[in-house]
């Protein structure tokens, strides 16, 4: 009955906006007892709060009892993705996709991930592509732009006195 309680009285913190304080009473009872439902509320709310490093910590703390749990291991890799760390991102989603091959749902959910995954790596290469282009033309400032600028004015009248 306290544990409710207490879970309840988390709820209304959260939504008064104290989600420190939030976090701070589901902590306790998960520290109890680590496989408490509450567990999620929390990795939920940490999320929310934007503490990814700090659910992440807490999953990997844990990982003797929550390691089969996909509610959890859905979390870590939404933490982890959060957090840059896309291999380990990617490598959460496979074992989802493994421990849930028998559910459909946890199927679409870890392709929907490593889709999400993919498409995000390839934004990244095509920004990396374009700052390095971006770099190029950076280096031309200054006197190389100068320089460049001369060259198509000379050629500029070369052409012109060869149409004259």
């Amino acid at each position: 009955m306290q544990e409710r309680s207490a879970v309840a009285a988390a709820k209304a913190l959260w939504e008064r906006g104290s989600s420190r304080a939030a976090c701070a009473r589901l902590r306790k009872l998960v520290d109890k007892e680590p496989s408490h439902p509450a567990r999620l509320q929390l990795l939920d709310y940490l999320l929310q709060d934007g503490r990814p490093s700090e659910a992440l910590h807490l999953i990997r703390s844990q990982r003797a009892t929550w390691s089969e749990d996909l509610q959890v291991l859905y979390r870590q890799a939404i933490a982890e993705h959060l957090l840059g760390e896309y291999s380990q991102a990617r490598h959460s989603y496979q074992r989802i996709a493994k421990i849930g091959a028998d559910k459909e749902a946890w199927l679409r959910i870890a392709e929907s991930g490593l889709a999400g995954l993919d498409r995000e790596q390839e934004l990244r290469e095509r920004a990396e592509s374009a700052r390095g282009r971006a770099g190029l033309l950076a280096g031309l400032g200054g006197g190389g732009l100068f320089l460049f600028s001369g060259l198509v004015w000379v050629l500029a009248r070369r052409m012109k006195r060869r149409c004259d």
